[in-house]
């Protein structure tokens, strides 16, 4: 039930890098059976919603004063995240960082997805935190470079694994708030 999402066309390019077509499409079936990730790349994008609403209780509950900032400034999970969980941070992040989240992803599964954004959050919670528009937040949370500002973002992968681990969730607590998606 799998059918074209853009997201799906930057893991397929990054598989690519690694190994044959055939590998490929073996491993990105794999990826879409094993990884949860079959309800991200379908039409409609089911599963974005519950990962949304996830990610959303597990920054307020981890980072309560990052999310009450984002809040105050009208910013939504949904206006900034969906490509981080969809292309697994590919669009967003560095070649150097990418290789190392999916080695966490490969390894810990998809709920080291939401980790990972917790500690981007965290890594620069200083940074945000001082930030006071709109525009700058989500221009941040982009991830991306700002010519007309000359602010790149410095990503050490080290510290990203680092963070990552020490936020990875229980299965249950994921459980625990999917289980309330449900029920909403």
């Amino acid at each position: 039930a799998v059918g074209y999402c853009q997201g799906m066309g930057f893991i397929c390019a990054l598989l690519l890098m690694y190994m044959t077509e055939e590998d490929s499409f073996w491993v990105m079936k794999i990826v879409l059976e094993n990884y949860e990730m079959s309800g991200l790349l379908m039409p409609g994008l089911p599963k974005l919603q519950l990962v949304m609403f996830t990610f959303d209780r597990l920054l307020r509950h981890n980072l309560p004063k990052m999310h009450r900032h984002l809040a105050e400034y009208s910013i939504e999970t949904t206006m900034y995240a969906p490509q981080w969980f969809i292309t697994i941070y590919i669009y967003n992040m560095p070649f150097p960082v990418v290789l190392r989240i999916w080695d966490l992803f490969l390894y810990y599964g998809f709920s080291i997805t939401y980790s990972i954004a917790l500690a981007l959050f965290k890594m620069f919670e200083e940074k945000i935190l001082s930030m006071t528009t709109f525009e700058d937040i989500m221009t941040f949370l982009k991830f991306s470079h700002n010519e007309l500002r000359n602010t790149s973002i410095r990503i050490d992968p080290d510290e990203l694994v680092r963070l990552a681990l020490h936020y990875r969730l229980k299965p249950s607590k994921i459980q625990q708030i999917q289980a309330e998606f449900e029920h909403t």
